[in-house]
C-alpha cells in the first residue's frame, strides 16, 4: 500500500513538473530557437486587405505600367472568395486594356544562398479574348509563367494555388507578376478580356528559419524531458 502512495505521489509530481514547464520554461525555449517572426510572409499586404480603393496602388506594391487598385469580391459576385474581401486584377479594373507587360511588384528583404517558396492563388477574368500570360519574375529573370485560356464565363474561377521555389542571390529580392499576351508583338490588342487575378500572395521565410527538422524536435522534447526531470527531484527534495 505504501508503495502505492509513493508511485501515486511521483506520478503526481511529474504531471506537476511538466505542467509548469508548460507554462514557462517550454515556451520560453520554443521560442527562442524558433522566433514566429521566421514563420511570417516576407510580402506586405499579399492578400490585399490593407487597401480598400479600386484605383490607387494597393499598400506595399509597385505597380508597372498600368496604375489601379484592388478588386472587391462584392462587385465579382461569381468569383469564389480565394482570401479575404479584395483581389487584385491584373488590368481589368482601373484601365480595361493594359500593355503587354504591365504588373506589380514588390521589393522582399532575402539572405543570400537560403531558399524561399513564393505561393499564390491564381485565376483569370475568363473573357472571351485569345489566352493571356502571367509571368513571375525574380530580379527580372522569369521563374514561370501560366497561360490562361479563356473559359467564356468571366469572373466564376476558379482559383489554383501555385507555388514556387526559388535561391535568393542577395539581401533584397524583387518579386514581380506580369501580363503578356499569346499573340507575338500584339502590345495590348488581346489584353483586357482575361487578365490574370491574384490574391494570397505569401513568401515563406528560408528554410533554415521555418518548421523545425523532426530531429531539431528531438533535441527540443529532450531538453524539455531533462528539465522536467530535475524540476521533479527539486520538489522532492523540498517535501
Amino acid at each position: 500500500m505504501q508503495h502505492c502512495k509513493q508511485r501515486s505521489l511521483a506520478v503526481t509530481s511529474i504531471v506537476a513538473a511538466y505542467t509548469a514547464l508548460a507554462q514557462s520554461s517550454v515556451l520560453a525555449v520554443i521560442l527562442v530557437a524558433f522566433p514566429l517572426a521566421s514563420w511570417a510572409s516576407l510580402v506586405t499586404n499579399g492578400s490585399f486587405e490593407a487597401s480598400s480603393s479600386t484605383t490607387t496602388t494597393p499598400t506595399g506594391w509597385t505597380q508597372i505600367g498600368l496604375t489601379q487598385g484592388v478588386f472587391p469580391y462584392s462587385l465579382a459576385t461569381g468569383m469564389p472568395v480565394y482570401d479575404g474581401l479584395n483581389f487584385y486584377d491584373l488590368g481589368g479594373w482601373a484601365n480595361p486594356q493594359p500593355n503587354s507587360g504591365d504588373g506589380i511588384q514588390q521589393t522582399v528583404p532575402t539572405t543570400s544562398g537560403l531558399l524561399y517558396t513564393l505561393s499564390f492563388g491564381l485565376s483569370s477574368e475568363g473573357g472571351s479574348d485569345p489566352p493571356e500570360i502571367l509571368n513571375v519574375l525574380i530580379n527580372g529573370s522569369v521563374l514561370n509563367s501560366y497561360t490562361l485560356v479563356a473559359s467564356g464565363d468571366p469572373f466564376t474561377g476558379p482559383w489554383v494555388p501555385e507555388a514556387l521555389n526559388f535561391t535568393a542571390s542577395s539581401s533584397s529580392t524583387v518579386v514581380a507578376f506580369t501580363v503578356t499576351s499569346s499573340v507575338a508583338g500584339s502590345g495590348n490588342t488581346w489584353l483586357g478580356n482575361n487578365d490574370p487575378l491574384l490574391d494570397g500572395i505569401t513568401l515563406n521565410a528560408p528554410s533554415s528559419g521555418g518548421a523545425p527538422e523532426p530531429a531539431t524536435w528531438g533535441f527540443v522534447a529532450a531538453g524539455i524531458a531533462t528539465m522536467a526531470v530535475r524540476k521533479m527531484r527539486a520538489r522532492r527534495h523540498s517535501e
